[in-house]
């Protein structure tokens, strides 16, 4: 994959903060009433993440499910862990420069990291404070991908 395709691809795919912020302005009435819904739209997005990424390198499946399995039953038990989002996006990431080398699992974990920003930017996004220019610079460490690209 050249430099170009795969630094867009990077940006597009950090845009789904952007999308997410543009998406609770334009439905400030449905976000407190569709918290659940997105905390579990967050969680299992993320766990689909981290399924291809350990298919990627060839698991048995039976313990990439136990993993999941896991991984799910950690992200629904602590309480809003999606305000951890930097450390998430770190991992994603580095989740992303390890999918390029194959364009089938890149382009499923771009689409899936591209939609884990939407959930993840409506719940931190705070209207009162208009916290949103702190959320797209508190997740910049996604583009520790550029920096592995050139290792």
């Amino acid at each position: 994959m050249n430099l170009t395709n795969y630094l867009l691809t990077s940006i597009a795919v950090y845009f789904g903060l952007i999308a997410g912020i543009i998406v609770s302005y334009m439905s400030k009435e449905e976000i407190k009433p569709g918290k659940r819904y997105f905390v579990i739209m967050h969680n299992i997005i993320l766990a689909f993440i981290f399924f291809f990424i350990l298919k990627l390198f060839n698991l048995n499946i039976y313990l990439i499910i136990i993993l999941i399995l896991i991984l799910l039953i950690s992200l629904f038990s602590f309480k809003e862990i999606y305000k951890k989002s930097y450390i998430a996006y770190f991992l994603l990431g580095t989740i992303f420069y390890l999918s390029h080398k194959n364009i089938n699992y890149f382009l499923i974990t771009s689409a899936l990291i591209f939609l884990y920003g939407m959930p993840t930017s409506a719940l931190q996004l705070d209207f009162k404070k208009k916290n949103y220019h702190r959320i797209i610079i508190k997740n910049l460490l996604f583009f520790i991908c550029l920096l592995l690209f050139f290792i």
